[in-house]
């Protein structure tokens, strides 16, 4: 086993993909879209304020995932020993091939409610994933 695990790097690279999800989600990106594909555009604002309220907690649960992924993708550039920015970008990209994009997919696919925004929900999604991915890819991949 080549490398190590940078766990500051790995809390770090998790609090960033936690604000790149919480910008990609959010109204000037795709915040429209994504409330379109859930359905939340026909809430009214009292069902709206309450989904708000009942996903807060759940951004905790969503950082623990983040930051198990994290440190997985470190693990993943130490065991390769790619252990730089084109390393550590190299790692996320295939991680995300090999892994977020069939998951995006089959959310896409068979979460979707209405079939016209497959596409868009896919690649709302998939793009995601890559954009954090590459981010955290690149923070372990550089701080050693």
């Amino acid at each position: 086993m080549q490398g190590h695990v940078n766990y500051i790097a790995v809390l770090v690279a998790a609090i960033i993909a936690m604000t790149i999800g919480f910008g990609w989600f959010s109204r000037p990106l795709f915040g429209t879209l994504w409330m379109r594909i859930i359905g939340a555009d026909k809430l009214t604002r009292e069902d709206l304020d309450r989904m708000q309220q009942e996903v807060k907690p759940l951004f905790a649960v969503m950082f623990i995932g983040t930051l198990f992924s994290a440190a997985v993708l470190a693990r993943f550039i130490a065991w390769t020993g790619l252990e730089s920015m084109g390393g550590g970008l190299q790692v996320a990209f295939w991680v995300w091939i090999g892994f977020a994009v069939p998951y995006a997919l089959g959310e896409a696919i068979f979460g979707g409610k209405d079939k016209d925004l497959l596409w868009p929900t896919f690649f709302v999604q998939a793009g995601h994933r890559l954009i954090s991915l590459l981010a955290m890819g690149a923070i372990i991949g550089v701080w050693r």
